[in-house]
């Protein structure tokens, strides 16, 4: 079995970066999760592994602050689903891991959708904030700076992003 389905069951995390927490360390975490459930008794590829190691990541996730609870519940239960399957022989583990791949795929491909919509919206924001402070600035340069000492902002865009200064 090599361990297929044991990365199966732990892979089902963020594959990306958030906060603080790099993917690299969030599957070192994964890893310790599978071991310690091993090491409370379960049995690893089986359905009460799979809960195990569900309960685990949703733990980790709500103490990184993971941004979407909805992808980590479809993979916790689509890991339960795989684990009922392969145990039932109604998949072999070929097609368990081929299965899982596709759908790690696809949870990859949602998240960083998503985070890249969340990226363009902060930005967005961030140009109509800088276009207000923009103009209070003109405002301010109008009606309450003397002429000697304007205040000015300074915005630059890169990407998606717009950073002001206020000088």
């Amino acid at each position: 079995m090599n361990g297929l389905l044991s990365n199966m069951y732990i892979a089902a995390s963020v594959l990306t970066l958030v906060g603080c927490v790099t993917s690299g360390q969030l599957r070192e975490d994964r890893l310790e999760m599978g071991e310690q459930c091993i090491a409370d008794g379960y049995v690893k590829k089986t359905i009460s592994y799979a809960k195990c190691l569900n309960r685990k990541i949703e733990k980790r996730f709500i103490e990184i602050n993971y941004p979407y609870f909805d992808l980590a519940d479809l993979a916790a239960v689509y890991r339960v689903y795989l684990a009922e399957k392969y145990e039932s022989g109604e998949l072999s583990e070929t097609e368990v891991e081929l299965s899982w791949a596709v759908f790690k795929t696809q949870y990859a491909a949602e998240e960083q959708k998503r985070t890249i919509d969340a990226a363009y919206a902060r930005a967005a924001v961030a140009r109509g904030n800088a276009a207000l402070l923009q103009s209070w600035g003109i405002m301010l340069d109008v009606t309450q700076q003397p002429p000697t000492s304007p205040k000015r902002v300074t915005c630059n865009q890169q990407g998606p992003f717009t950073n002001c200064d206020y000088h």
